[in-house]
């Protein structure tokens, strides 16, 4: 008989919706002392490790039902129907909420705590699609504790789906059970962690419910070890990166509170308020820094500014007020981005790319170990020679734009080297004359930061002998539907889909060539898939040159659907702010884009049946007069 079954556990209901296991160690287990790990750095290892898992599952998912679909005979929309939605694009924040021991350094079997975490938090991430998870991890005062161990409590709380009362009395602990039998995994997580619990002794106590989430608590009486091991790498390399931090001065910046409770979903408000204290928890307790909380970007010495939401319009206020002081350099600005697609959608934007100031993106959670070691390679490269490099200050003028130098007051037309000239699709598209180059108005979109006022259209006047159509003119090709993706594989997939459901399309790689592929093309462009994060321009900036450019010329109003890996709700709000119509995030959902292309087809013929309707009438009264 083995060990664990020996040692028979206890359970409890405390109410109907909590249930509290307990067992005592084996005597057999007291004598031999465990190796020693700092549990502090273990649990944020698992964490990282789980969720970076999680943020996968929806594009390998998605990826998988379009291949199906193309394959099959049934339309595209029919393959996202049935999907398991525990594997879809998660908007939850990761909370870690972790003590500032001096060390985390206890004796228990490593594998055995890696396993726990992993079984607990893997099941709360599985479940909660919206909101928040927390993973925290306490001690009791070793001062106050009466005997050689401590208590170390470890909780995993979330807003997910939860468990019914039925389900936690019975079945919560037995192996291969699983409340919904159509949702991923084995059903072994709570399993796993009572024999941990059996086997080493100690408490976990389960409370969920439907409407509210789960909330899992293990306590465990752990030693700390007699002889002190040898260092840790990462605990080492943490504990230099201190020095450098200690005393800077860190802003984190975030949207007004009332301005999330309005836009965003409540559990998502209340994450991201919960993600924010725990934040400045770590800067000032763990790293500590002094930490500045604020809604709108005022320099006051601040060394390293922190969005918990990655915020374009708050990138642009911290380059601009750089300017406009003629500061030296702006301060380093770090994007926390919801999950891996985000983080990668936002490394190849090109407002990120650009060296005019130092912006990092680090995905949640936001451990201490992660962040410092992060925190300490931004100033970095904050100290290097090629970032940071001032930008020109442009002004649109007839012949073109002209750069003004933030320490002067004089002017010069900009010729960038003839390397960095992106390739000209078809003819210039700003008015020339005998002193301006067109590559040269070419180049300067490349700017890489939205402007300090939206584009104007005059800025982007089509020249009389050009091949562009001509404004306002009627379209002699059949309507089509313009994809913009810097990336190849997801415009692959557009491209699939339209081609599956008989629509014609034309395709552009960054915000630029879309622009001015809407001005010169004679089809009508009726819908544009818009990335909002590309190289050369943004998705952002090519939809208010868009917008303004249909103002002007009284074109009508093209569909613009942001298909975007930005998942966050200030990604939303700016997208709606530059008159995007629809917001879908990726991987697509192409079931739902689908509606959204047949309910923008039905709301245009509509638009074009009233306005044909009300011509008979003018005429009418124009003969009268």
């Amino acid at each position: 008989m083995s060990e664990t079954s020996r040692n028979v556990s206890s359970k409890r209901l405390k109410d109907t919706n909590t249930v509290r296991l307990s067992s005592k160690p084996l005597k057999i287990r007291r004598l031999p002392h465990d190796p020693a790990f700092d549990l502090g750095i273990a649990t944020e290892e698992v964490v990282e490790a789980v969720f970076a898992g999680s943020s996968f599952l929806p594009i390998m998912n998605s990826k998988q039902a379009l291949l199906l679909s193309t394959e099959s005979t049934s339309s595209a929309s029919s393959s996202t129907e049935g999907t398991d939605p525990t594997t879809k694009r998660k908007t939850c924040y990761i909370i870690l909420d972790v003590a500032p021991e001096q060390d985390w350094l206890y004796c228990f079997p490593l594998g055995s705590w890696k396993r726990a975490v992993m079984n607990l938090f893997g099941n709360a991430v599985k479940y909660t699609h919206t909101g928040h998870v927390t993973v925290s991890l306490h001690a009791t005062d070793t001062n106050k504790s009466t005997g050689p161990s401590t208590t170390i409590t470890l909780t995993v709380t979330d807003t997910g789906a939860g468990m019914s009362p039925s389900f936690l009395a019975n079945k919560a602990f037995q192996p291969f059970s699983q409340e919904n039998p159509h949702s991923s995994g084995v059903g072994l997580g709570l399993s796993i962690v009572r024999q941990i619990i059996e086997a080493r002794g100690g408490k976990i106590e389960v409370s969920s419910d439907h409407s509210t989430g789960t909330k899992v608590t293990i306590k465990l009486s752990l030693e700390k070890p007699e002889v002190h091991p040898p260092a840790i790498a990462r605990r080492t390399e943490y504990l230099s990166c201190l020095s450098r931090l200690r005393g800077r001065r860190v802003c984190i910046l975030h949207r007004p509170a009332t301005d999330q409770n309005i836009r965003d979903e409540p559990q998502n408000a209340e994450g991201l308020a919960k993600f924010t204290r725990a934040l400045t928890s770590t800067l000032s307790d763990h790293l500590k820094m002094e930490v500045v909380q604020s809604t709108k970007w005022q320099d006051n010495n601040i060394d390293l500014v922190i969005c918990p939401e990655p915020s374009f319009d708050y990138l642009t206020s911290i380059r601009d007020a750089r300017v406009v002081a003629h500061a030296e350099k702006a301060p380093v600005t770090v994007f926390v981005a919801l999950d891996a697609l985000e983080a990668a959608t936002l490394r190849s934007d090109v407002r990120v790319q650009s060296k005019e100031s130092v912006v990092e993106i680090m995905t949640q959670p936001l451990g201490s170990f992660k962040l410092a070691c992060v925190l300490d390679k931004c100033l970095e490269r904050f100290e290097r020679a090629d970032e940071n490099v001032p930008r020109p200050f442009t002004t649109p003028i007839l012949g073109g734009p002209q750069v003004v130098s933030p320490l002067s007051d004089q002017s010069a037309p900009y010729s960038p080297a003839p390397a960095e000239m992106p390739p000209l699709l078809n003819q210039p598209f700003w008015h020339q004359t005998d002193k301006f180059d067109a590559a040269a108005a070419t180049e300067g979109l490349r700017i890489s930061r939205p402007p300090l006022k939206p584009p104007t259209v005059r800025e982007f006047v089509l020249p009389v002998n050009s091949n562009f159509a001509t404004p306002g003119t009627t379209r002699r090709e059949p309507s089509r539907i313009l994809i913009t993706d810097d990336n190849v594989i997801n415009r692959k997939l557009l491209v699939a889909f339209m081609k599956k459901n008989n629509l014609d399309y034309i395709e552009a790689e960054n915000g630029l060539e879309a622009l001015r592929t809407y001005q010169s093309t004679t089809a009508q462009i009726d819908v544009i898939l818009m990335d909002m994060s590309m190289p050369v321009m943004d998705g952002v900036s090519a939809t208010r040159a868009i917008r303004q450019y249909e103002q002007e010329y009284k074109i009508p109003r093209c569909y613009i659907m942001a298909l975007t890996g930005l998942a966050s709700a200030s990604a939303r709000l700016e997208a709606w702010n530059a008159g995007i119509d629809n917001f879908m995030t990726k991987p697509v959902n192409f079931n739902a884009l689908g509606k959204s292309l047949l309910k923008a087809k039905e709301k245009r013929e509509k638009s074009k049946d009233t306005t044909r309707a009300s011509e008979p009438a003018l005429e009418s009264s124009q003969s009268e007069s």
